[in-house]
Order: C-alpha cells, then sequence, then structure tokens
C-alpha cells in the first residue's frame, strides 16, 4: 500500500469516526443525557482533528503526483530528460515501490544513448526578421552619440547595425528558409534599386510616452509594396499576419527607464527635420537576431537583390 492510499484510508476512517460521534452528540443532546454528549462531542473532535490532517496531507501527494507527471510528459515531449528519475519519484515515498500509475515511455529522451530513432526530434530555429540595411553616415552617427550621452534610460543601436525592417519573423524554423527565401523574390520580382532618403525624427507610440525612437525614410514606398505582399505569402507558412500599418522607419534607440527622458525629447524636436543620409537600396535581407551580453547582434541568413537573382 503506498503512502496516499493510506493517509486517504486513515483520513476516511477518522473522519467517519467523527461523524459517527457527531451523531451520537447529538441523539445525546435531543435525549438530555450530558455525560453522553459530552463524549461524543469530545469522541468527534479526538477523530476530527487527525481526519483532517489526513485528508490534507493525502491532497498535497496527489498534487505532488500530478505535477511531476505534467512535468515528465512535457520533459518527454522536449527531450530533454529521461523520465526514470521521475516514475522513481512518483513511487509513494521514494522506497523504490511501484508507482501508481508509471509514465509511458516511447525511448530514452536523453542525447547520446544510440537510440536516435526513438527521440522527438525538435526542429532547429532562429529569432529571424527581412530587413533592409540602412549605412551609417556622420550625421547619424553624431545624432546616436547625442542620444547615448542625454540619457542612461535609452539603449542606443549600433549605427553599424541600422535597418529598416520589412517583416519580424520571430521564431523561424530553419527548414523553411528556402520558402522563405521563395516568397521575398516573388515580392521582389519588378523591383528595381531605387534611393531613399534618411530624414526625421520621432519616437513610438509619442513622444510623450517613448518607447522606441526612430529617424524615417524617404522614398521607401517600394518597400511598402514588399512589406504587403511578404504579409500575404508568409501567413501560409504560420507566421503571424502584423495588424499595424507599414511605417518606414529606423530603430535608433529603446528606452528602457525614465531618467533625463526630457533631454532626448528635445534633442527629438530639434532634429525633427534634419537630413542624416541619401542611400541606395538595392537588396533586401533574411537575417537572424543573436542575444548577447552586449545586445542583439544580427547576421545575414540570405540575401535577393534588386533585379537579380538571389546571392547566399
Amino acid at each position: 500500500m503506498n503512502r496516499r492510499t493510506l493517509y486517504e484510508l486513515l483520513a476516511t476512517t477518522s473522519l467517519a469516526i467523527a461523524g459517527v460521534g457527531g451523531i451520537l452528540a447529538g441523539a445525546g443532546a435531543v435525549l438530555q443525557q450530558v455525560i453522553s454528549v459530552a463524549a461524543a462531542t469530545l469522541c468527534a473532535l479526538v477523530f476530527l482533528v487527525p481526519g483532517l490532517y489526513f485528508l490534507g496531507y493525502a491532497q498535497r501527494l496527489k498534487a505532488r503526483d500530478l505535477a511531476l507527471a505534467h512535468a515528465a510528459a512535457y520533459a518527454t515531449a522536449r527531450g530533454t530528460l529521461d523520465v526514470k528519475d521521475l516514475d522513481e519519484d512518483l513511487a509513494d515515498g521514494r522506497s523504490g515501490g511501484p508507482s501508481p500509475r508509471p509514465l509511458r515511455r516511447t525511448g530514452s529522451v536523453r542525447g547520446g544513448d544510440g537510440r536516435a530513432g526513438t527521440r522527438r526530434t525538435q526542429p532547429v530555429t532562429f529569432r529571424g526578421f527581412i530587413a533592409v540595411d540602412i549605412p551609417p553616415s556622420p550625421p547619424l552617427e553624431s545624432l546616436a552619440e547625442q542620444l547615448r550621452t542625454a540619457s542612461a534610460s535609452l539603449k542606443v543601436v549600433s549605427t553599424d547595425q541600422l535597418h529598416l525592417t520589412v517583416k519580424f519573423l520571430g521564431e523561424a524554423e530553419e527548414g523553411l528558409v528556402p520558402e522563405i527565401m521563395t516568397a521575398i523574390r516573388e515580392a521582389c520580382a519588378d523591383v528595381r534599386p531605387f534611393d531613399v532618403t534618411v530624414r526625421g525624427t520621432g519616437a513610438f507610440p509619442s513622444l510623450s510616452r517613448m518607447n522606441v525612437i526612430w529617424v524615417g525614410v524617404e522614398g521607401a514606398e517600394p518597400i511598402g509594396r514588399i512589406a504587403a505582399a511578404l504579409e500575404a505569402s508568409l501567413e501560409s507558412l504560420g507566421f503571424e499576419l502584423e495588424r499595424r500599418p507599414w511605417k518606414a522607419h529606423v530603430t535608433l534607440a529603446r528606452v528602457k527607464g525614465h531618467r533625463d527622458l526630457d533631454r532626448v525629447r528635445r534633442i527629438l524636436e530639434t532634429r525633427r527635420d534634419d537630413v542624416f543620409g541619401h542611400h541606395r537600396i538595392d537588396r533586401i535581407h533574411l537575417k537572424k537576431s543573436v542575444l548577447t551580453s552586449g545586445g542583439a547582434q544580427y547576421s545575414i541568413v540570405a540575401t535577393v537583390v534588386f533585379g537579380e537573382s538571389t546571392t547566399p
């Protein structure tokens, strides 16, 4: 008999006796037998307290069993844990006794056991997005440094990683890269190299409540058409449809606190009409983002050159 069953039996017995005592106490009260009422009441209390304790302990054991079973099922599905240890935890009293409900094994999930055919393989993913690079320029460098020194609440993006995001993908499977690139090529089929102007500053959602600081991009209408085409084609691959209207902008900084933001607002208002560069846009990239201690680092997965075939 395992511990949970034992405590459930003790709880049932104790509460039953307490119930009988309560009934006898009630009968004694009706018959006006004081001694019988006192004895029955005492008996009921004596068995009620441990009965409630046994019941509560049995419920805790039951909750533990369920939690361990759920954890084991999740670990098995993820391929991160051999369930043998959790089976032993489920054996009441950790004494090596049989588990009340053994976990179903479909094969070891511990790496390196030579039974790869029985493991559930998880797809390899990366945090992906589609973007057009915006080269650094002295005016952009100046603005970035001005913001960096204005407030410690800003996390300013390195100017060699500035880009215009066309479509954020989130977690993307590496196996989908060929299909993603096909969608990009189709969306760019009629696009030829074009010029843009980086002009103006602003913040999302507003200057009074800043989360993201950006510089604007003029002449990016071809990118807007690419973004609209990608929304439709990538949704069929399982990527979430973007509900917000696409806006041509380059994220320059993210707001991580509330200190000295008035200084930041003054800078943005002063430079809201400034021109920060002119650039020729001739390609679009599928990129991945890797978080490091120094912030997100971006690298190119694949590229489509406007008016030409794709390049590695």
